[in-house]
């Protein structure tokens, strides 16, 4: 029965230490507000999201060892943020329907959509 009990509070200590050893590993970032992308770890989050018209996103650049940007491949009107940026904000107006796919032309694998409705 002692091992047993010995047993289990060895199994917790793990549980215990490995929950601690998660946490230092995630990311440090503070969450983005509703409605905004956070531009990090190589991927645009939320990678899609939907707005209305007239609703501006923001895209929070927080990665400053390596610069990214906002261009858009299909969408009504063009995006375009620029020079690519570790760090700072990127905002737009969405002023018409419809959905506007966009990349990271310094890393062409990182890609988002925002779609809007009226």
């Amino acid at each position: 029965m002692a091992a047993t009990s010995i047993a289990r509070r060895g199994v917790a200590l793990w549980a215990i230490v490995g929950a601690i050893a998660l946490g230092a590993c995630a990311s440090s970032s503070p969450p983005v507000p509703p409605g905004d992308v956070r531009v990090a770890d190589f991927s645009f989050t939320p990678s899609t999201i939907m707005v209305h018209v007239g609703q501006t996103v923001t895209w929070i650049f927080d990665q400053p060892d390596a610069p990214h940007n906002v261009h858009s491949t299909s969408g009504p009107t063009q995006i375009d943020s620029g020079t690519p940026q570790g760090k700072g904000t990127f905002a737009y107006t969405f002023n018409s329907v419809g959905t506007y796919k966009y990349m990271c032309q310094v890393h062409p694998n990182m890609r988002g959509t925002v779609v809007v409705t009226p």
